[in-house]
């Protein structure tokens, strides 16, 4: 029951005295800042202070409780809470709360709201956030991940060159060529013989580009425009900060935050991914489109031909299942669609 004059409520509630289980039918009536609480006689009960008192938030259709003195507390219907609301102005915000516990259509549109939300936010919101970690990082924390990465690889799966002394010279020369034509400093090439994971290369966060064996072996015949697009490839990973940033994606909110507030414990995280990351050549799709077009454009700024990488990607998945090269492209988009990419975009510039 509830009556409403103008300044003044009664409501019906069961009271209860702190000093034993048993309810009691009681009149609440509010009215100038005060709580009067009376039994089926008339007689009061208890007189406190709105400011003293406490009512709890609505919940569903439970009863609500008024927490009237240290040890005595009476039982609301909703209808009732409701009705006293505006005496205590810190609970009228959760009347909206209520309203909406009430209407299950809403919490179903809140709750469809709540998930695009979340997949919009990791869909967009990370691979922002995460860049812009990374494009943060000072060079000094660059280098060191990169040195803690190439030793963990050079642990666990690389033996030094066997190339050729020559061979060597002749490679590392071309990678500085790519540098110097595509304007990408601080960069180094490190040969290592890839043992199990074949033909491959990696390009680390600090600019290192590591190359196997086996993949310039592979190369060969193909002219240095083959291995030419291999190591713009891997400039393009490098200059798009692609390896930190995938880490950064998959590693959780508290690696992006801790990254983007500085924390440089962090990073033994992102140190410890790393390998994994490029070992098993697990960048998305986008990267390595990217990755792409980046090398392809390098083609057509020198007024060449994508025909040489493209047949070295051929050779590289032709006939081969899980060893080799292939793992090097297994993430990445099928051959045939990378090449009807590389022949869109030359055409797109004549």
């Amino acid at each position: 029951m509830v009556k409403n004059h103008e300044e003044k409520v009664e409501v019906s509630a069961l009271f209860f005295d702190g000093r034993s289980s048993k309810a009691q039918a009681v009149t609440l009536t509010l009215s100038h800042g005060c709580v009067a609480v009376h039994d089926d006689q008339g007689i009061l009960i208890l007189e406190q202070g709105v400011a003293l008192c406490h009512l709890a938030p609505p919940l569903g259709s439970a009863k609500v409780e008024l927490k009237t003195s240290a040890t005595a507390h009476c039982l609301l219907e909703p209808d009732s809470a409701a009705a006293l609301a505006h005496f205590f102005p810190t609970r009228k915000g959760l009347l909206l709360v209520d309203f909406f516990e009430r209407r299950w259509g809403l919490v179903t549109v809140a709750l469809v709201g709540c998930l695009l939300f979340v997949w919009f936010f990791i869909a967009t919101g990370i691979p922002f956030l995460a860049r812009q970690a990374a494009y943060a990082m000072p060079s000094q924390a660059m280098t060191l991940l990169g040195s803690q990465t190439l030793a963990v690889l050079d642990e666990q799966f690389f033996s030094p060159s066997a190339l050729p002394l020559e061979q060597q010279h002749q490679t590392h020369s071309l990678f500085q060529q790519v540098c110097q034509q595509l304007a990408v400093p601080s960069c180094q090439l490190e040969l290592r013989q890839g043992n199990e994971l074949g033909a491959n290369a990696f390009a680390l966060p600090s600019g290192q580009v590591v190359m196997t064996d086996e993949l310039v072996i592979l190369s060969q015949g193909q002219g240095d425009e083959g291995l030419q697009g291999v190591i713009a490839h891997e400039l393009g990973h490098v200059t798009n900060r692609h390896a930190l940033r995938h880490v950064i994606q998959h590693s959780g909110i508290f690696l992006l935050i801790s990254t983007l507030t500085g924390d440089m414990g962090s990073l033994t995280s992102v140190a410890a991914s790393l390998p994994m990351v490029l070992a098993e050549s697990r960048y998305s799709r986008s990267f390595e489109d990217e990755a792409d077009a980046f090398a392809c454009s390098y083609f057509l700024d020198q007024g060449k031909s994508c025909a040489a990488y493209g047949e070295l990607l051929m050779l590289a998945t032709k006939g081969r299942n899980s060893d080799g090269l292939s793992r090097y492209f297994a993430s990445h988009p099928p051959t045939s669609q990378r090449l009807e990419a590389f022949h869109a975009l030359h055409n797109s510039t004549l």
